[in-house]
Parts: structure tokens; sequence; C-alpha cells
């Protein structure tokens, strides 16, 4: 399967950006405290290592 992006599609995209980088601030990392982050950096890092 294949699929691109058109010209209009990816200024669409584009615009929709700071709404979705908001909403996952919003929901997941603004409740986490730095604790929390490095803790979750950790363990992503082990998790996907190769």
């Amino acid at each position: 399967m294949y699929a691109s992006l058109t010209e209009e599609g990816a200024k669409v995209f584009g615009a929709s950006q700071p709404v979705f980088v908001g909403a996952v601030d919003r929901h997941f990392s603004d409740p986490l405290s730095a604790t929390d982050l490095a803790q979750l950096q950790r363990l992503s890092e082990r998790v996907l290592r190769p």
C-alpha cells in the first residue's frame, strides 16, 4: 500500500500541529513531574534499544 500527502494535505497537517502538540502536552506530559518524565525516558530507552 502506498499513500502520499497532497500539497493541500501538507498545509492542513502543518496547521494541525499546534493543536496536536497542545493536546499531547495537556493530557500526557503536563500531569507528569520532572522525575516521572526522566523515568519514562529511561524506560523508553531500555525498551526501544535494538
